[in-house]
């Protein structure tokens, strides 16, 4: 739980970094208007291709981030995307549960 507090604040962050300003050439997603008052940071996450959303084409903003989401867009943050798609799916994860997370991300 440590840890993943640790992501959102680094989350967080990356969005007062990035400015509040998100309106920049990004498909909106369906379901942006539940969260408001967060668009405009979801959206400018969305144009540096840090927040990607569902297949669907939502985002689901009152859904909990699992821990693999909050990694996933951790790494995206910090540009490390192209070394996490490098290494083998096979790569040994040193969670406790490790077997429990998808591979597809």
């Amino acid at each position: 739980m440590k840890n993943v507090k640790g992501l959102l604040c680094l989350l967080l962050a990356g969005f007062l970094i990035f400015g509040q300003s998100g309106q920049i050439l990004a498909r909106e997603f369906k379901d942006i208007q539940e969260a408001e008052w967060a668009a405009g940071y979801i959206t400018k996450m969305q144009s540096k291709k840090v927040l990607q959303g569902f297949e669907d084409g939502s985002f689901r903003p009152n859904q909990p981030v699992t821990r693999v989401e909050a990694i996933v867009t951790a790494v995206r943050l910090m540009g490390l995307d192209g070394d996490a798609k490098s290494k083998s799916s096979a790569t040994q994860l040193h969670f406790k549960d490790a077997d429990q997370l998808d591979k597809r991300y």
